[in-house]
């Protein structure tokens, strides 16, 4: 591994778990079901970020779409 790859790493990591962070809100108990589920799956998208074929050379297209509130 190369500094770059190390960095790239931690980037993505780190936008990753701050949009992460960002949507918690949408996985409270008030949440209505049909917004928690289109959400929650957005956030798996996010969690399964490292397993992309590109990763960690991720373009802005190839990133989850946030879903519309």
């Amino acid at each position: 591994m190369t500094v770059e790859y190390d960095r790239r790493v931690n980037a993505v990591k780190m936008r990753r778990n701050n949009l992460l962070a960002i949507c918690d809100w949408t996985q409270m108990n008030d949440t209505p079901e049909a917004t928690k589920n289109m959400w929650a799956a957005y956030r798996k998208s996010l969690r399964d970020i490292t397993d992309h074929p590109n990763y960690p050379y991720l373009t802005e297209e190839e990133w989850p779409v946030t879903p519309q509130k």
